[in-house]
């Protein structure tokens, strides 16, 4: 940036930066890896480029669809509401954003219009619960069940998960004995009318966008 003259760099982020920032008590940049890592990154880009200049988009939950495209969500969401005959959901929150959103929030920022900062982008939030409702209607199969799981029995799998993972020596960017309370059954949800509107954008439902990213993956 300084040595090209850039006057303005924007950095796409998480959101759990933000609830890193807004919850400290929380420790989850000492619990997982991959939020401390976006963190140090946060420090870091705004130390070494200048606040005045810089800017990280926290980005939640992202749907919508893109030519050619298909969306991280097939694997994790998508592909499980077709396969299985009952669709098992944790008991959290999430702040969710479409990519036209984060788009716009992009050009804002690098035109100037939009004071540089740390912006958490949001214009909805989900519960797994209402999430996957939305998924098996869009799958045409909407009396397939949806079933929140107790925290308990998901933390129990996960750290069996764990015990795996040492086994095999895999890691993971969310530390797995910890990603049931820490993550998955947390509400991660956050204002829209508090935050949208800094960055132009608009709270509303994002149905219509999950529908989009269903039809993307079965594409």
């Amino acid at each position: 940036m300084r040595r090209c003259g850039v006057a303005r760099f924007v950095v796409l982020g998480s959101y759990f930066t933000a609830f890193d920032r807004l919850h400290p008590e929380w420790q989850l940049s000492a619990r997982h890896p991959y939020i401390k890592a976006r963190a140090d990154q946060q420090r870091r880009v705004h130390a070494d480029a200048g606040a005045a200049s810089t800017s990280m988009l926290e980005i939640p939950f992202v749907f919508g669809s893109l030519p050619g495209i298909v969306p991280m969500w097939k694997s994790y969401l998508i592909d499980p509401a077709r396969r299985f005959p009952v669709v098992f959901s944790p008991a959290g929150r999430n702040a969710a954003a479409t990519n036209l959103d984060v788009a716009q929030a992009v050009s804002g920022l690098v035109e100037g219009w939009i004071p540089a900062g740390d912006h958490p982008v949001v214009t909805d939030n989900y519960t797994f619960e209402r999430l996957n409702r939305v998924i098996v209607e869009a799958l045409d199969r909407p009396r397939r069940p949806v079933v929140t799981i107790p925290t308990g029995l998901l933390a129990a799998g996960l750290r069996a998960e764990q015990a795996r993972r040492r086994l095999t020596g895999a890691g993971a960017g969310l530390t797995t004995s910890w990603l049931a309370r820490d993550i998955l059954a947390r509400d991660l949800g956050l204002d829209p009318a508090a935050y949208a509107p800094v960055l132009g954008l608009t709270p509303r439902s994002l149905d219509n966008a999950v529908r989009a990213t269903v039809a993307a993956s079965l594409a």
